[in-house]
């Protein structure tokens, strides 16, 4: 047997058995990190990435638009609850990032989230 051989006869037990089930659909899908591994490294990189931010004073710094931004949350999470009803345990948190140039918004796992300004102001100029 060549050595790509044993390789691959020695990988198919590892990737199959680092499958696991979606919560939700139930297809299977291939599982390299749990999902308490994520949610627990995305608590960290969630700090560490919004910290520049708030240290710069560019964090949660316009209480209106972060009221704004706390009400539409508000209207998305529940129905990721019923989705999912173990979300409910998860420490939802969104910031908003007072950066007008940039067009973004994104969500790590555990339910950290964060919007930039320049996505909400270049939205409503429209």
């Amino acid at each position: 047997m060549k050595l790509g051989q044993v390789f691959l006869t020695a990988l198919i037990p590892l990737v199959v058995g680092a499958c696991a089930s979606t919560p939700v659909t139930g297809r299977k899908q291939l599982m390299l990190v749990s999902e308490d591994s994520a949610i627990a490294a995305s608590k960290q990189a969630y700090q560490e990435m919004l910290a520049p931010y708030a240290q710069k004073g560019r964090l949660n710094n316009d209480p209106a638009l972060e009221a704004r931004v706390e009400r539409i949350t508000a209207r998305l999470i529940p129905p990721a609850v019923d989705y999912r009803p173990e979300t409910a345990q998860w420490d939802w948190q969104i910031n908003v990032i007072d950066d007008p140039e940039t067009l973004n918004a994104w969500a790590m796992a555990g339910g950290k989230m964060a919007i930039y300004t320049g996505i909400v102001r270049k939205r409503t100029q429209r």
